[in-house]
């Protein structure tokens, strides 16, 4: 700082008015805040202006019925492991490494990944 307070008469005059004057103080550090606060509002809003519509299109193609039973079928293998209590320790790791066991202790010992979405029929006619 003693190098900005000896190069820059700017820099100077600003410190000698905060060590005068408690209001400039104040208003310097409010600039200070809000600059800060309306940069960080337009990086934001710079890189996450198409958020919205990458959300629509991807739920576009969503069908609710196949979303439905998938998450169905998770939160009753999630019921079935919580009754049963096995696999616990595994399970317990498993979350800690920020993996998801799922299926039965039958199904591929270890696997750590979302079970594989049924295929899809196209039902709608081409046209």
């Amino acid at each position: 700082m003693s190098y900005l307070y000896e190069k820059s008469k700017t820099w100077r005059w600003i410190v000698t008015n905060c060590r005068e004057s408690k209001p400039f103080l104040l208003a310097f550090s409010c600039v200070c805040i809000g600059g800060s606060m309306a940069l960080g509002y337009a990086t934001m809003y710079a890189t996450s202006y198409n958020e919205d519509r990458l959300r629509e299109r991807l739920s576009k193609d969503v069908d609710v019925q196949m979303m439905s039973k998938v998450n169905n079928d998770m939160l009753g293998q999630l019921l079935r492991d919580a009754q049963s209590s096995e696999r616990m320790d595994e399970r317990y790791a498993a979350a800690l490494r920020g993996k998801i066991l799922t299926g039965q202790p039958s199904e591929i010992p270890g696997r750590t990944s979302w079970r594989p979405l049924p295929k899809q029929t196209d039902t709608k006619e081409d046209k």
